[in-house]
């Protein structure tokens, strides 16, 4: 019974040695390179193996390492007259245009277009072709505007115009059109003068609206107002406000002066009472009136609802004034239920 223990005791050692025989050399081999043979494998692997792809529904694909290889250069073989002899020479390289190179092409192309456009005299006005004016000469309007060499891109329609209207009152429809390379073209009409206003040494047109501007040339058949003191000016004050900004106070004092709309219309209703060619008076005290023939002042205020009852008022004060003898400097009817005059002294 002792023997056959110590002989399965003795068996069972020599497994157990041998099962460490083998392995120890893993362990060195191991030690001694810092990796498992498991690991070299793989590196192995990794390095020289291809990838490899199954069909079907399950590929794995196996691990590759990226190795950077030198682009080989296109090259083009020509044969020579010798047969089996050729010349290879580089081939000239393929450009792939993207998006990128499309917009950057057509960014300089804009560019120098835009540096041409600018710079160039083909651009550049030389005389603006004018059309519908008389008294306003095509000089007077080249000076006012100055275009000649100005690039046609600085120029805008709204300039124009306002430079016009601030200049000569006297235009209207005012019609500005530019066009390329270098062409503008401006039309308008002139305001037909019907008052001529006399304040001293100054004289002022004025046309059917009360738009006011200077003489031009001369003019027929106009009413004449001689004033004395302020002209009856409308006033531009009355549309502002404390809020109203410089912008809109410049743009309302450029605006064409005009004269006060009651007095227009009281004078071209008082124009029609009286004789052809009369001239017509004006002051702020009384209003509107003439000088009639005998050289006595007339004066029927600014209200034209009763124009004709004023005028029989004044010749029944005149008539009566004549038979006594007396000769009168003035005569107001101004207030047609309150009328006075006043006499020689």
């Amino acid at each position: 019974m002792s023997r056959t223990t110590k002989t399965a005791t003795t068996r069972a050692e020599q497994v157990r040695q041998r099962r460490n025989q083998q392995s120890q050399p893993r362990q060195e081999t191991k030690r001694r390179g810092g990796r498992s043979k498991q690991q070299m494998q793989s590196k192995y692997y990794e390095v020289n193996v291809p990838p490899v792809i199954v069909r079907g529904n399950v590929s794995t694909p196996m691990r590759q390492k990226t190795v950077t290889r030198r682009r080989q250069r296109r090259q083009v073989a020509i044969p020579l007259r010798s047969s089996g002899a050729e010349i290879v020479i580089p081939g000239l390289p393929v450009i792939h245009f993207s998006a990128r190179w499309i917009s950057g092409a057509l960014t300089i192309v804009f560019f120098f277009l835009f540096l041409f456009m600018v710079t160039s005299s083909t651009f550049e006005v030389e005389q603006a072709e004018i059309t519908g004016m008389h008294r306003v000469t095509a000089e007077e309007v080249e000076y006012i505007l100055d275009l000649n060499g100005e690039p046609v891109f600085n120029l805008t329609h709204n300039e124009i115009q306002q430079k016009l209207e601030a200049a000569f009152p006297e235009l209207k429809n005012i019609e500005v059109a530019i066009s390329l390379p270098a062409s503008v073209s401006i039309s308008a009409e002139e305001r037909q003068p019907v008052i001529a206003w006399h304040a001293g040494d100054q004289v002022y047109w004025s046309d059917k609206e009360g738009v006011l501007f200077e003489p031009r040339g001369e003019e027929r058949d106009l009413l004449v107002i001689n004033i004395n003191g302020e002209m009856p000016f409308e006033a531009i004050e009355a549309s502002l406000t404390a809020e109203t900004d410089e912008a809109a106070f410049q743009l309302l004092a450029a605006k064409p002066r005009k004269v006060d709309q009651k007095a227009l219309a009281t004078a071209q209703k008082l124009a029609r009472e009286v004789e052809a060619g009369t001239a017509l008076a004006y002051s702020q005290e009384n209003g509107l009136g003439w000088v009639n023939a005998t050289g006595c002042e007339v004066f029927v205020g600014m209200d034209t609802n009763n124009m004709q009852e004023k005028m029989v008022v004044y010749k029944a004060i005149l008539e009566a004034l004549n038979l006594d003898g007396k000769t009168p400097t003035q005569i107001s009817v101004a207030n047609v239920n309150a009328p006075f005059y006043r006499l020689e002294n």
